[in-house]
């Protein structure tokens, strides 16, 4: 048979199979048309833009706790529904036997049950903005739905709502849960109530089944629910989103409804936590396809703690909003293939996520690292003291800055004192510079001017008084700053905290001071305090000030294999080689640093330092720019990794702008038509009549 176009062989649309045909062709052709062939940004991305795009005064949507519960059999009798997973951010798992939950881990979905998740949610009931104040109303406004749409038998209704009416049992109570295997081996007793002779009539039946199931139902959380630590986790305008998930033995076809609620509702012992319920997920279906049911009930379990699907549940006007917001999370979706990956490996949460709504700092106060506040206070110990002399009986409080010294020595004595200036100044503003560095979102930094301002007028002081110098500490500066990060009180399992910034005030300043002037009046105490603790003290500070640092990462990088080394910034852009060139400098001067630290030539460290700056010019002779930008640029390496990643989106939304308007193929809603041989359709063929609930 020659080849012919699909559309002639029913040419006005008749024909149950040729429609089927048409309709399941136009929906793969329009969905790689979308993806390659017209517009370069996807009709759901475009609607996801409009929807989370719109200017409005209500607040961000609350966090969500997902529950799925799936209908299971407990001691082979009655079925009732128990938690078997929950998500905040990261999906927690009922291990083997239901006795404790499983680490939090990333959640691994088949791309098929999102395919799946997505035909229920075209097909299903979708109920936004439901008023319901209990969970019988809900399920009974959702089966009247279901009935006056066709999609479910009026005579199914009372087994339906007995079903949805079943006890819900949390992980917090112990139960003997039966495997997934042995589910279809059960007969629904909800089934048996129904099939029994002696029910009586259909009334009697409904009143029955009622009450049998409300009495399962709580209007209020239970004990067990108010006890549960896990509230500690979920802030508290939280809300809940309630996934059902099961098979029976009464139904033909799913039964399937996407609900929420005007407002959150407590809906009794539903959940987990007492917390009100804003979204329920319900999916029935005969028996058999258990494991797909859990599948989809994860997959949109997911979805709902995903943040970007999160808003458009919260704002979504109807069906197809919905719609797309899966199809713009199947957008992102990354797909391992099979073989490649063991889907029974649990991947560990990370440490930081991309997070598309940043918290700003709630605390506006005022943090500068001053040291005129210890202005060694140490000022009024000056040392208010009792005693008429400072430390030396043999003079006065101020030292004269002319004695019996040669004339000539007050000259000389200008490169000592210009070598100590230099150190000075650069440890001084090395440590504002690190302790305010932009991650550390500090609201006060320009008081790093006046601190420097005002060490340099104590130094005349001191040099007159015959006083010791001092300057910022690096190391208890760093330390001091990490004491005040402030964090999210509330995180879901298996996430890091967000730092939100440092608490910015003077007290702990103060205080530090006030016990530095205290210390000097201490020592007889302090004497017995064994030099080998202070040491460990001081190391441990200068190992932990390390972490972080550019450098410190590179020496590891020396010893590290290829495959384990860490996705740094400079080694998507630096060669290896180059890499550890630029660390063997950096080694070899810090070893001259400590020599001449070390010996009696210590007095000229600052002119070394200041050596330090000809080193590094001399370095643009052996790396190029490209490659110091990388491995000595003054932007942490977080920020560079950020704005690189950034810079990437600008330039591939630049490409795709410049291909849309430079395409020779404009976007076109007509369907192209495609010819495949009648032969072949009628032997074998590729698209199946039958519907998808019907289908396995």
């Amino acid at each position: 048979m020659p080849e012919q176009n699909v559309k002639e062989k029913q040419p006005n649309g008749c024909g149950e199979k040729g429609r089927e045909r048409n309709r399941t062709s136009l929906i793969i052709l329009q969905s790689v048309n979308r993806s390659i062939f017209t517009s370069a940004v996807s009709p759901a991305a475009e609607r996801i833009r409009f929807i989370l795009g719109e200017d409005d005064d209500s607040p961000a949507p609350p966090q969500l706790f997902t529950e799925l519960d799936e209908l299971l059999a407990v001691d082979g009798q009655e079925m009732e529904w128990k938690e078997t997973a929950r998500w905040i951010k990261f999906e927690e798992k009922v291990e083997q036997g239901g006795e404790r939950w499983s680490k939090p881990h990333v959640a691994t979905l088949s791309l098929h049950s999102l395919f799946e998740l997505r035909t229920c949610i075209e097909k299903g009931s979708i109920m936004l903005d439901l008023e319901a104040s209990s969970l019988p109303q809900v399920v009974e406004m959702v089966v009247d739905n279901q009935i006056e749409t066709g999609l479910l038998k009026p005579e199914m209704k009372d087994k339906v709502t007995y079903t949805l009416l079943r006890k819900h049992r949390h992980q917090t109570k112990k139960s003997n849960l039966r495997s997934l295997a042995d589910i279809g081996k059960t007969v629904s007793s909800a089934s048996r109530m129904f099939t029994n002779p002696d029910n009586g009539s259909p009334a009697m039946t409904h009143r029955n089944l009622t009450s049998s199931s409300l009495n399962d139902i709580s209007d209020k959380p239970d004990k067990e629910q108010l006890k549960n630590k896990f509230m500690k986790k979920l802030p508290r305008d939280a809300e809940a989103s309630n996934v059902l998930v099961g098979e029976v033995d009464f139904l033909e076809a799913p039964f399937i409804a996407f609900v929420r609620l005007q407002q959150a509702v407590m809906l009794g012992a539903l959940t987990e936590v007492p917390v009100p319920t804003r979204f329920l997920f319900i999916l029935l279906g005969p028996k058999g396809k258990a494991k797909s049911y859990h599948e989809i009930g994860r997959a949109i379990a997911t979805l709902m703690s995903d943040e970007v699907f999160h808003d458009i549940a919260y704002k979504a006007k109807d069906r197809q909003d919905l719609i797309a917001g899966i199809d713009e999370f199947l957008d992102e979706v990354i797909v391992l293939p099979p073989g490649e990956w063991d889907p029974a490996i649990r991947i560990e949460p990370p440490k930081s996520l991309p997070s598309s709504d940043k918290r700003k700092n709630m605390y506006s106060g005022v943090f500068i690292w001053s040291r005129y506040v210890f202005c060694y206070v140490s000022l009024i110990f000056v040392f208010i003291s009792f005693s008429p002399k400072p430390t030396s009986p043999h003079r006065g409080w101020i030292i004269p800055p002319f004695g019996e010294n040669p004339w000539w020595v007050y000259l000389a004595a200008a490169i000592p004192a210009l070598l100590v200036t230099i150190l000075i100044f650069m440890d001084q503003q090395i440590t504002a510079v690190i302790v305010n560095r932009k991650e550390h979102k500090l609201k006060k930094g320009a008081g790093y001017h006046l601190d420097l301002f005002l060490v340099a007028v104590l130094m005349i002081i001191c040099s007159f008084m015959g006083l010791p110098w001092y300057v910022a500490a690096t190391v208890i500066s760093i330390a001091h700053i990490d004491s005040l990060k402030m964090e999210t009180e509330t995180s879901a399992p298996g996430e890091q905290p967000k730092f939100l910034g440092v608490r910015e005030q003077r007290v702990t300043g103060v205080i530090v001071f006030i016990l530095t002037g205290i210390s000097v009046f201490m020592a007889p105490i302090l004497k017995f305090i064994p030099m080998p603790v202070l040491y460990g003290v001081f190391l441990y500070m200068g190992v932990a000030s390390l972490n972080g640092v550019q450098f410190m990462d590179r020496l590891k990088l020396l010893l590290m294999p290829l495959k384990h080394q860490p996705d740094f910034i400079y080694l998507r852009h630096v060669p290896l080689r180059r890499v550890h060139l630029f660390t063997f400098l950096q080694v070899v001067c810090l070893a001259l640093l400590w020599i001449l630290k070390s010996t009696v030539a210590a007095i000229i460290f600052p002119v070394m330092i200041l050596a330090l700056v000809a080193v590094r010019k001399a370095m643009d002779y052996l790396f190029s720019q490209h490659d110091l930008s990388f491995l000595d640029d003054v932007i942490p390496e977080k920020d560079k990794k950020k704005k690189e990643d950034e810079k990437k989106k600008k330039k591939k939304k630049g490409s795709l702008d410049s291909d849309n308007e430079d395409s020779d193929c404009p976007y076109s809603e007509k369907v192209p038509s495609i010819k495949i041989p009648m032969d072949i359709m009628e032997q074998e063929p590729f698209l199946s009549d039958s519907k998808p609930s019907d289908s396995e």
